[in-house]
């Protein structure tokens, strides 16, 4: 599976490359099937120093389908079974290209990873046909000295990796050694597991053949030379860096990590105290704010007792106080903000079903606010009628959004109530957490180069934390703590009152007036069946003119019922018109190369572009 994983990533390097000169042929899917090698021929030749020179001389047939020239990706760093913190390098170097045909041999490398790209031909310069290409390279780290297994000094390469994009006949791997091989085997296949005919050892130099490879198949040649062939040669290795040796669970990096996150969840706490907490009059009783000219003391707010109010706060309306209360504006807000501009004489609300409505809007002189003259211009569209249909068409589908950032900059900008506007702090503060855990990853990596990783989740720890308290860290000023007071006393009373306790005030349908304060604190079916149960009494008769309905639904249901269904009805419309508004290569290493089974040093893959 690691063997695979790498020859992939040696062929998406070599994709990632060729997109940058052009997209023709960058992968299989674009490869024409017509293309491939009709002659692979590799010489090798393993110096004493251990240093192998290399020659490839391949034949190229691009058919009737022009190619720039062909691309070989050579494996430059291997994984050490045994030992996982370490990569056994192999150093090549690309001494020449030619071609006997005339093709262009332009040559670009590029090294990313485990892998080299060697790109042959020249962007804009295309041939068909065969056409023949020799490539010479030195390559250091074949060479196994004095194999454990094998007791032999072992050459063993993957001369051609199981990495192509197109088939190769005629293969001829020839391996010339500085004395005689006492030793040879060859493996083929994906995985290198099957065998193929090895020359007969006792040769200076020797020769493997094949008649075919397909696409994705590759051949490994094993010379075992005699023990000593290459004294003084050995492997070069670097440091590997993983979750094992960066990550390390050790009793120093556990304290470091706790020293740290504790570090860090005290910075967001003091933060959080310092930033996201409501400020309150000093000495003045909680819903109160001091006189016109007075000095009032400003501190932050605690835990304060809730007092019965039977009034919303003076001037106050429905979605304010909704953005008040939970530090959020949303549609509920959106469709109380409706009903109470309804209540108002701004528009009447028909529902002839449980499912279906129609706003028809209505001539006053009541005074509306800027947000609320809004609504109700995006609402209408200059007109005087609104289906549920019309709510779903897509010059429609900002309505709800736009309602709800206009509330924000009302309890903020106009009202005064939050030190922020509270979408926009807790973005701030959602981006300073995606900031702090950016920071933190940097920070473990770092540390992960010394062994120390583990300490940074501390830090991560902190960053996490961060993102949980970012929600909570809009701020009511004074002003909007006492008005918060008043409304908490509000909603108590909404919650609580009977129907004997309720409290009329002359020339006014409290039922109706209060009802969109009802749908905010989300008792609208509390307050319905209260004034129903007064109205079967004959102790109540209100004025619902501004709603049009079916009058016996009304009654057998309660209007709570109604508000839940315009509710659901009138942010389904909505959504849908926001809808319909967006809908415009390498491998390991293994033990001797005669056991099988891939672990041949080298390899790669290549292709045409």
């Amino acid at each position: 599976m690691m063997r695979t994983w790498r020859w992939l990533a040696a062929v998406l390097l070599a994709m990632s490359v060729l997109l940058v000169g052009t997209p023709a042929h960058a992968d299989d899917n674009e490869t024409p099937s017509s293309w491939r090698i009709t002659k692979y021929h590799v010489d090798a030749t393993p110096a004493t120093n251990g240093t192998t020179t290399v020659t490839v001389d391949l034949d190229f047939d691009f058919a009737r389908d022009p190619g720039h020239g062909p691309f070989i990706v050579l494996v430059t760093r291997m994984r050490v079974p045994d030992n996982p913190d370490l990569w056994r390098n192999i150093d090549i170097r690309v001494q020449s290209v030619t071609s006997a045909t005339g093709a262009r041999t332009d040559t670009q490398i590029t090294r990313e990873g485990d892998a080299m790209l060697v790109r042959v031909g020249r962007q804009g310069t295309r041939f068909t046909g065969v056409q023949n290409y020799q490539i010479t390279y030195t390559a250091t780290g074949l060479i196994d000295p004095d194999n454990a297994n094998s007791g032999l000094d072992e050459f063993n390469w993957t001369a051609i990796g199981p990495a192509w994009q197109v088939p190769i006949n005629d293969i001829r791997v020839t391996v010339n050694g500085p004395v005689p091989i006492e030793r040879t085997a060859c493996w083929q296949g994906r995985s290198m597991t099957l065998s193929c005919d090895a020359p007969e050892p006792g040769q200076q130099s020797s020769t493997w053949t094949l008649d075919r490879l397909d696409r994705r198949q590759g051949m490994q040649v094993v010379a075992g030379f005699p023990p000593g062939t290459y004294a003084g040669v050995e492997p070069r290795f670097t440091k590997r860096y993983h979750l094992g040796n960066m990550f390390p669970v050790t009793p120093a990096t556990v304290g470091g990590a706790g020293v740290l996150g504790g570090l860090g969840l005290l910075a967001v706490f003091s933060l959080f105290r310092r930033n996201g907490r409501d400020r309150a009059y000093l000495g003045l009783t909680p819903g109160l704010t001091p006189a016109a000219g007075s000095d009032e003391r400003v501190g932050y707010a605690g835990k304060t007792p809730v007092t019965v109010q039977f009034h919303p706060p003076k001037g106050a309306r429905p979605g304010e106080v909704g953005v008040l209360i939970d530090e959020t504006s949303d549609n509920r807000d959106v469709t109380a903000t409706i009903v109470d501009l309804a209540v108002r004489g701004h528009l009447t609300i028909e529902q002839p079903s449980e499912s279906e409505f129609t706003l028809r809007r209505l001539r006053t002189n009541d005074p509306v606010a800027p947000y609320e003259a809004k609504l109700l211009r995006d609402l209408f569209l200059g007109q005087s009628v609104v289906t549920q249909s019309d709510m779903r068409h897509k010059s429609r589908a900002d309505v709800l959004t736009k309602t709800k950032q206009r509330l924000y900059q009302r309890v903020t900008n106009d009202l005064g109530w939050f030190r922020g506007n509270p979408q926009n702090t807790r973005a701030a503060w959602a981006a300073l957490a995606v900031a702090a855990m950016i920071g933190a990853l940097v920070v473990s990596a770092v540390l992960g180069v010394i062994g120390w990783g583990v300490a940074g989740a501390g830090l991560v720890v902190s960053a996490l934390a961060l993102f949980a308290v970012a929600r909570h860290m809009p701020a009511r000023t004074a002003d909007g703590s006492a008005t918060l007071a008043q409304t908490k006393g509000f909603e108590l009373y909404l919650r609580t009152a009977e129907a004997d306790q309720i409290r009329f005030e002359e020339g006014i349908d409290v039922f109706s007036k209060y009802l969109p304060y009802a749908i905010v604190f989300g008792v609208a079916d509390r307050w319905a069946r209260i004034f129903q149960e007064l109205a079967e009494q004959g102790r109540y008769q209100g004025d619902t003119s501004w709603y049009v309905g079916n009058q016996m639904m009304f009654m057998h249901y309660g209007f709570g019922g109604m508000v839940n269904s315009l509710t659901s009805s009138m942010s389904s419309a909505m959504s849908q018109a926001v809808t319909a508004a967006n809908t415009s290569s390498a491998g390991s290493i293994g033990g001797s190369g005669f056991s099988g089974g891939g672990g041949g040093f080298g390899g790669g893959g290549g292709g045409g572009w």
